[in-house]
């Protein structure tokens, strides 16, 4: 005998329903801000893009290359798809970043979508507010990343095999769909794009049990060989042209990464130290959910009836965190995919405490603080700017007046909801929590981002190069990566850190007087004397946290 559940919230809806007082697709303001006035930022989007633009320069979308060379690395979808935008913009960063975004709004869709099944309008527009508004989202929707494509067709692939079918046709249509979009999340990052979709099933089939409606086996193995079918049929062109890729592609670059451990290694508590921070400024309320799941886990077992959709939302986040925190490479970007959790659990226990008028100012007033505190810090910083340079190993930017502004907006939203958490009034609270977060990272990324652009991004000491009279056919980056100084114009090439110095050598010879080189400071103070005093310092700038060194051929 199954276990009963509840949909309390399409009980209640009626004309009372708390909805936010604006369109959620207000919220994408921060996103478009971001793109639109960020250079390419290392360590990822340099790259990515480069990648990207080869693909088009080269007129090849089977095998990759970064700067010349294969790149093994990653599947192509995520490149291709920000290389279409860009061919068609001048290779606009904006307009490589436009695929990102896009995912990220119908990820959002996609979880006022899943909402609906369960609840009301309620919780669906909020459930796409708050997944927009969490700090993870604001940093990295509106970037050139595989991880927000990777969510949407995962995401996509998961509701179409969870949602009930009519009838066995319509299982059958759903899974062979949802087989492709899997393997499109395959084609984005690679093989733990099936870990994203089978997990959720797996975790609600054992707390939950089987959803109604109607199965076909036959369906079930026609999505998964098409899940299949569709990377490995890439792998295959790509392996035929370039033999030394079977490795890589099937095993170095997923199988191999994950047990030997050596890329981006974390303990276990990783994720559980990270996440909080990027689930600002929702995480008390997020917390405050995962208690309601606890709630409605217990029902479930007494056998009562429960919140099947608040506990579907909560064990999909909570077995992702526990799996991917086993796992030694970590990344906090890592767990994008399954912030949909996020919003569908804040967005139930704040529409929740609305309707049986709870002023929760437990979760409310500290939420309102801290995000007020972070907004005065950032507004008061100039102020202490000799003593942050002081502890800091490059140049900072001189934000002044910029980051009183952009830290007053945060701080204004966070104040304004402060006052309506104070008075009780949850719904007051989170439209004007939501809200003021918007602005103030639109405030950020429209004031802050341009200064910080010259020490996070190559572009001015690129075009700088570009406008100098040496017109060589190589420039030997020494000390970093090549994409960066590459896409913004220059022919720059990687150099092996094992025998650099010979390959400064080597260049000087090729290029003559046409030689230019880009070295990082301790590597050029590392120059043998005879090949030093060959050479003149002609630029020297702070890229990221390195200090790069131009140098010439000396007359």
């Amino acid at each position: 005998m199954s276990t009963p559940s509840s949909n309390p919230g399409k009980q209640a809806a009626d004309a009372t329903e708390p909805l936010p007082r604006w369109p959620w697709l207000l919220c994408v303001l921060p996103l478009v801000a971001s793109a639109a006035t960020r250079d390419l930022w290392a360590p990822d989007e340099p790259r990515y893009t480069q990648v990207g633009r080869e693909i088009f320069e080269r007129a090849d979308p089977i095998v990759m290359h970064l700067c010349g060379e294969v790149y093994p690395n990653k599947p192509p979808l995520v490149f291709a798809l920000a290389g279409l935008f860009g061919r068609f913009a001048n290779w606009s960063e904006f307009a490589m970043r436009l695929p990102t975004i896009l995912a990220v709004l119908a990820t959002a869709w996609l979880t006022a979508r899943f909402a609906r099944r369960f609840w009301s309008e309620a919780e669906a527009r909020w459930s796409a507010i708050v997944y927009l508004t969490t700090a993870m989202l604001v940093w990295n929707g509106a970037r050139v990343q595989l991880d927000p494509l990777l969510g949407l067709v995962c995401f996509g692939a998961l509701t179409l095999i969870d949602e009930p079918a009519r009838d066995e046709r319509e299982a059958r249509a759903r899974w062979r769909l949802a087989g492709v979009l899997a393997g499109l999340g395959v084609l984005a990052k690679g093989p733990v794009a099936y870990l994203f979709v089978a997990l959720p099933l797996v975790t609600w089939r054992v707390l939950v049990g089987r959803r109604p409606g109607a199965r076909s086996k036959r369906g079930v193995l026609e999505g998964w060989l098409l899940a299949l079918a569709l990377p490995l049929g890439w792998a295959a062109a790509a392996i035929a042209r370039e033999p030394a890729l079977l490795d890589q592609y099937l095993y170095s670059q997923h199988v191999g990464q994950t047990m030997d451990g050596t890329r981006h290694p974390a303990p276990f508590w990783f994720h559980f130290a990270v996440q909080p921070v990027w689930i600002l400024p929702w995480i008390l309320a997020f917390v405050a959910g995962l208690a309601l799941a606890w709630r409605a886990w217990r029902a479930r077992r007494a056998n009562a009836e429960f919140d099947e959709g608040l506990l579907r939302a909560a064990s999909w986040f909570g077995a992702t965190l526990i799996v991917f925190s086993c796992f030694t490479s970590k990344r906090d970007l890592y767990l994008v995919p399954v912030y949909p959790a996020v919003g569908l659990v804040v967005a139930r226990w704040l529409v929740s405490s609305i309707r049986v008028a709870r002023p929760a100012r437990a979760v409310a007033v500290p939420t309102a603080l801290l995000v007020a505190w972070v907004g005065l810090a950032l507004g008061v910083a100039p102020f202490f700017q000799d003593t942050l340079q002081a502890r800091s190993s490059t140049p900072l930017p001189d934000f002044g007046w910029r980051a009183h502004l952009a830290g007053g907006v945060l701080a204004f939203g966070a104040l304004a909801a402060l006052m309506q958490a104070w008075r009780g009034d949850l719904h007051a609270w989170a439209e004007r929590l939501a809200l003021g977060f918007v602005a103030g990272t639109t405030a950020v990324a429209l004031c802050l981002f341009p200064s910080i652009n010259p020490g996070k991004s190559t572009r001015e000491l690129a075009t700088w190069i570009a406008s100098r009279p040496e017109r060589p056919t190589a420039i030997p980056i020494v000390g970093a990566q090549p994409e960066g100084f590459r896409f913004y114009g220059i022919p720059a090439v990687g150099v092996a850190e094992k025998g650099w110095r010979d390959a400064v050598a080597a260049a000087l010879e090729r290029e003559r007087s046409e030689f230019v080189a880009v070295l990082e400071a301790s590597r050029f103070e590392r120059l043998p004397p005879e090949l030093a005093a060959r050479l003149v310092e002609l630029q020297r700038r702070n890229v990221s946290s390195r200090t790069m060194v131009v140098v010439g051929r000396r007359e």
